[in-house]
């Protein structure tokens, strides 16, 4: 018992010794990006510097040596949480932000510089290559989607969990709402999504919605969204039509496969006819003495009458009655139907061979008889998959 208790001591000793390390505050000074903010019914492009909070593990008071080992190389500048709001390991400053914190603790960094050279790498990313023969100027690029004749309002308790967007357009062309977008209160961004339906017409309005219960309500601050030039797209009309072609293509195949299967019962039932008249007297008096569920248990009614009569329509005739009670009652009266497909599918089977024989001393092809059979394994392989599915809530 001792032990147990020099253990746990030690234990709590450990882990308190492990709490009791320093944290400190690294920005990371070649950690340049930017994000996307909604100010004063414009989206403006806002620049920052990632700041992180980790463990001094080595007892360095440095940055390097504790910061993540894939950025352990870039250059960083020792800060306190004052810097700014965590919410984990790491955060976004803004840059008037840092210039606000650099200026109050007395710090000389070239903010400019750091700015200028990032610009820079940003520029030579291939979404912010300049379009070729394109001389726009920002005004006139924001002219050309109507960014200033596009009057947007958003909020978030319309509908609970789902962010509503409310777009009236001025302008005389149509453009896509590209994204919409989310922010905290400290201007990250939380979430982004692309509507597929946010093509804008021109003079128009649009309400956009976006599913926002998957995020801490308490952080939302505020909303933007971003635009590009467009028309309304056609594709999706070409795909349904397309689909719809192709859907009618598959409806024709199967009328065509069950009408021929229907016609094929129609000549079976005249074939059985006319060979019925020979064997009706034999037949007769064989029967005479047997109920209808032996007759067509033992193969002894004709293959299309087995076939159309018990198999088909009193088939339909006696599911239907059975689901109606199983959903009244119990799933229990599945078992009827289960009951009543084996014995008129093991008549058919038995009027197969029998048609097959009499084909076979007449000469003549039994091909129905073969089509029977497959009819009666696929019946039964269907009809027991779905009464295990039923049967598995009895």
């Amino acid at each position: 018992m001792k032990k147990l208790l020099s253990i746990i001591v030690l234990g709590l000793l450990f882990c308190g010794y492990a709490n009791a390390k320093e944290k400190i505050y690294c920005l990371d000074l070649d950690n340049f990006g930017f994000k996307y903010i909604y100010v004063d019914s414009t989206v403006e492009r806002q620049y920052n510097l990632t700041a992180y909070e980790v463990i001094d593990k080595n007892n360095t008071k440095n940055c390097k040596g504790n910061v993540p080992s894939a950025i352990n190389n870039h250059k960083f500048l020792k800060v306190d949480k004052s810097i700014g709001n965590f919410f984990g390991s790491y955060t976004s400053i803004p840059i008037d932000d840092l210039e606000k914190y650099f200026k109050k603790n007395n710090i000389n960094i070239d903010l400019e510089k750091i700015v200028r050279d990032g610009k820079k790498d940003i520029a030579n990313a291939e979404e912010f290559k300049p379009r070729k023969k394109s001389n726009e100027s920002a005004k006139a690029r924001t002219e050309s989607l109507c960014g200033n004749e596009i009057d947007f309002s958003w909020n978030k308790f319309e509908t609970p969990g789902v962010a509503t967007f409310e777009f009236k357009s001025s302008c005389d062309k149509g453009v896509h709402i590209n994204n919409l977008i989310i922010y905290t209160k400290d201007g990250r961004e939380m979430k982004r999504y692309t509507p597929p339906d946010g093509y804008l017409r021109p003079f128009g309005v649009k309400k956009l919605k976006m599913f926002i219960a998957d995020l801490n309500q308490d952080l939302i601050k505020s909303a933007s969204y971003n635009i590009k030039p467009g028309k309304p797209k056609k594709s999706n009309k070409v795909t349904k039509s397309n689909n719809s072609d192709k859907y009618d293509w598959v409806a024709y195949i199967v009328f065509a496969i069950v009408g021929l299967f229907i016609l094929g019962g129609v000549l079976s039932v005249i074939d059985d006819g006319k060979n019925k008249k020979t064997s009706t007297e034999i037949n007769q008096n064989n029967r005479s003495n047997k109920s209808f569920i032996e007759t067509v248990w033992n193969g002894e009614e004709t293959m299309s009458k087995t076939f159309w009569i018990y198999c088909i329509v009193l088939g339909v005739i006696v599911a239907g009655i059975t689901g109606v009670l199983a959903g009244l009652y119990s799933n229990a009266f599945y078992i009827l139907t289960g009951t009543y497909i084996f014995w008129s599918n093991i008549g058919l089977w038995n009027s197969s061979n029998k048609y097959r024989q009499a084909k076979l001393s007449s000469k003549q092809p039994y091909g129905w008889s073969t089509a029977a059979k497959v009819y009666v394994v696929f019946n039964f392989l269907t009809t027991l998959s779905q009464l295990g599915f039923i049967l598995k809530g009895f």
